[in-house]
Order: structure tokens, then C-alpha cells, then sequence
């Protein structure tokens, strides 16, 4: 199985993520964590550059995938081909995927972005980086879930096990 965690900077994907790879036991692939790998002395984020990102990302995935493991993809999300490469990543492994959207709003992405910088995490995104991703942002058009980044992140984990389940029995 494969879930894609999506969405803007600051909107808590990682923390999500990262707890559904505790609690499922599923991998965790975090593309800031990627970057990190790919371009250790300055993060880089070009065009081409994101591609590579992605590209390691689906690599690794598919990989984990296809061993029987189950992987839950963190990053932005915020391209269609992006996430229809992600979806064809689960098809060539023959795994079923899923896809988890986190809105949020101006004001707490803020509030975030000022914390992180007095707590940092692994993200080096800005108020910047958000409002370029937030402006290229495509529409979703595939069967997806979508949680409020202020839902309590126990409430939201029970909401992507149901997601799951639900289809996973359908």
C-alpha cells in the first residue's frame, strides 16, 4: 500500500505522516528529507531539481512497495503530474494507494512558519515558499481525503484508517 500525505508548507504533513508510519508500520519517505540527500550543501529547489526529488521519492517507493512493504509518500503534492506519478508508482507495483489532503489557513501557516524558527524542523520552507506553492498549486481530481490541519492529529490518523479500510473493502 501506498499514502501520499499532501499539502501546503507548514501544513503538518510530515507530523501526520510520520505518525501513520508509527502507528501502521509503514515506511516513511519525506521529500525534504530527499533534497537533503540529493543536494547536501544548499537545498535546492529548482524545477529540475524538485523532479530529482520526486524522482528518488518514487524510486524508493516503488522499491519498498514491490518488497511487501507499505510506504507512506510526504511532500507538497502540488503538481497533477507529480501526483499522477505517484499514482502510477503504486499501479507498477501493484499496491493500492491512497491520498490524504491537508488544507490549512494563512493565518496558522503563519503562526507555524514563526515557530519554526525558534524550533526547526527538517522543511526549510518559508512564508515564500508557501505562496509560490499555494499560487501553482493544481486541483486534485483524484479520489482523495482531505483533513482540517487543526483537527487533533489522533482524530486525523483515525480518519486515514478509515479512509483505508473503507476502501480497501469496497
Amino acid at each position: 500500500m501506498i499514502i501520499v500525505v499532501a499539502g501546503l508548507p507548514a501544513s503538518g504533513k510530515s507530523y501526520l505522516a510520520k505518525r501513520l508510519a508509527e502507528n501502521l508500520n509503514m515506511i516513511h519517505l519525506n521529500t525534504d528529507i530527499m533534497r537533503k540527500e540529493l543536494f547536501s550543501e544548499k537545498s535546492e529547489y529548482s524545477h529540475e531539481a524538485k523532479q530529482k526529488v520526486y524522482d528518488k521519492l518514487f524510486s524508493k517507493a516503488e522499491a519498498f512497495a514491490k518488497q511487501g512493504k507499505n510506504v507512506i509518500l510526504d511532500g507538497t503534492f502540488y503538481k497533477k503530474h507529480i501526483r499522477d506519478k505517484a499514482t502510477k508508482t503504486a499501479k507498477n507495483a501493484n499496491v493500492p494507494f491512497f491520498f490524504v489532503f491537508i488544507s490549512i489557513d494563512f493565518d496558522t501557516v503563519k503562526k507555524r512558519m514563526l515557530d519554526r524558527k525558534t524550533n526547526p524542523n527538517v522543511s526549510e520552507a518559508d512564508l515564500n515558499a508557501f505562496k509560490i506553492v499555494q499560487k501553482d498549486f493544481e486541483p486534485i481530481t483524484q479520489k482523495h481525503l482531505i483533513l482540517n490541519a487543526l483537527m487533533p492529529v489522533e482524530e486525523k490518523i483515525e480518519k486515514v484508517q478509515n479512509y483505508v479500510k473503507g476502501a480497501l473493502n469496497d
